[in-house]
């Protein structure tokens, strides 16, 4: 193999398996450097990282984990932000990340934010991608799913004939702007939710813990002056799950914040604008590289 062929060699997605506290986790990891963990959100899992772990692989140490009740880890007895960003603490130690810059959409924003405020000397930085929590307005097929009895059929749709393949199609076309964008990994990692009784049903009880009929009930807003790490803000102009606006009013009240808006993209633009966002990530990363090795030491809340 010659020089520059190994240079631009990626380094292989590695699948672990380990117990976190009695949990069987299942994570993906790809590369060497600063750590750098990516949250998914509530009916996905981690293959919905796959092209962003590969591209960010080159200069960090990538972590992708699924969630308790998604994919290949198990559940927790709670769904609620409180035990799983608990959990992530503990998985955080087992996978040995040290300081790391988190990184969440969806749900997965909720708890990346979160994570940050509850132990803030061991995060170097925050990315909160279309991220939950930050305001009360909610897709209405959301809101009706999470505080209506008519949101106990969706696991069901696990279980009929076709019914996976009717409710990745649902989820493509609500929450992207341009469906035929997602690429191939998205569908497959989609499909394997879908075809999950479990992994919907923790989906559900996921939506109930922080959505209601009337909107999201759950809002850390006051909270994120105390932020003082830097994030960056992520969304796409076209979500129609969680409205973009939640991003701005967000970015104001976090002290060292940059928001960037992802023109022709809906709820799902880690996938739909994938390339976009890993730029993104690639240049917050940089930064927060630099401000690491001009401010070493850790700030506490």
């Amino acid at each position: 193999m010659s020089p520059s062929s190994a240079r631009n060699q990626k380094p292989p997605v590695i699948h672990h398996h380990i117990d976190v506290d009695g949990t069987a986790t299942h994570y993906i990891e790809s590369g060497k450097g600063s750590p750098v963990l990516l949250l998914h959100g509530a009916g996905a899992n981690s293959g919905n990282w796959l092209q962003t772990v590969e591209s960010l692989s080159g200069e960090h140490r990538v972590v992708a984990v699924d969630l308790p009740g998604y994919g290949d880890t198990a559940s927790l007895d709670r769904k609620d932000p409180a035990a799983t960003v608990a959990f992530l603490w503990r998985f955080a130690e087992s996978a040995g990340l040290g300081r790391h810059v988190v990184v969440g959409h969806s749900f997965g924003g909720l708890l990346a934010l979160l994570m940050a405020l509850e132990r803030p000397e061991q995060v170097r930085g925050v990315v909160a991608v279309a991220a939950g929590g930050l305001g009360r307005a909610i897709s209405p097929v959301a809101a009706i799913q999470a505080g209506t009895p008519l949101g106990d059929l969706t696991p069901l749709l696990a279980t009929v004939p076709g019914g996976p393949q009717l409710l990745v199609t649902g989820v493509a076309a609500v929450g992207a702007a341009r469906p035929w964008r997602l690429p191939m990994s998205w569908w497959k990692s989609q499909l394997k939710a879908a075809s999950s009784y479990r992994d919907l049903r923790t989906a559900l009880s996921t939506f109930r813990a922080t959505v209601g009929l009337w909107g999201q009930h759950q809002s850390i807003l006051g909270r994120l002056p105390e932020l003082s790490m830097p994030v960056l803000v992520l969304w796409g102009l076209q979500d129609r799950m969680v409205p973009f606006w939640h991003g701005v009013r967000a970015a104001r009240r976090i002290p060292h914040s940059d928001l960037h808006l992802m023109p022709c993209s809906g709820h799902l633009v880690i996938n739909e604008s994938g390339r976009a966002v890993q730029q993104q990530l690639a240049e917050f990363l940089r930064k927060t590289e630099l401000l690491t090795a001009q401010d070493p030491k850790p700030k506490r809340g």
